[in-house]
């Protein structure tokens, strides 16, 4: 069965046009991207587990599900409230468990950027579904 959202909380969980969003049975699937302007960027990371807390009170028989492309290593797995670790598991959990990978080539203009390999944290899964070890 496939539920939707009403305008009115698609309104008050202020996505952008990027974010996907599925209501399937008990599941709630959501994959977002999150923008790469810092000041932007901070404040939505902070939205984040707003929006997280207010869908899993509004379902709270639902399993959520949320993947996204953070555009950021601000979020930092190990600082995470406790009241947030226990409603909302994680991936990655480390600070340093990359999610990407990248080595620019001599095409770069930023000629000292050029064969170096850059690792990030910025991809990351978040759940209301407890995640095994």
């Amino acid at each position: 069965m496939l539920q939707k959202l009403s305008q009115e909380q698609i309104k008050k969980l202020n996505w952008n046009n990027d974010t996907a969003f599925m209501f399937l049975d008990k599941l709630i699937l959501i994959s977002s991207h999150i923008s790469s302007k810092s000041a932007k960027n901070i404040k939505q990371i902070e939205e984040v587990y707003k929006d997280l807390t207010m869908l899993s009170k509004t379902y709270p028989h639902h399993r959520i599900i949320l993947g996204f492309d953070a555009n950021t290593e601000h979020l930092d797995p190990e600082k995470i409230t406790p009241e947030e670790k226990e409603d909302f598991d994680m991936v990655p959990r480390k600070i340093h468990d990359y999610t990407c990978s990248k080595k620019r080539t001599i095409m770069q203009p930023q000629l000292n950027k050029a064969d170096v390999i850059s690792c990030k944290r910025s991809d990351y899964i978040l759940t209301n579904a407890k995640i095994s070890n």
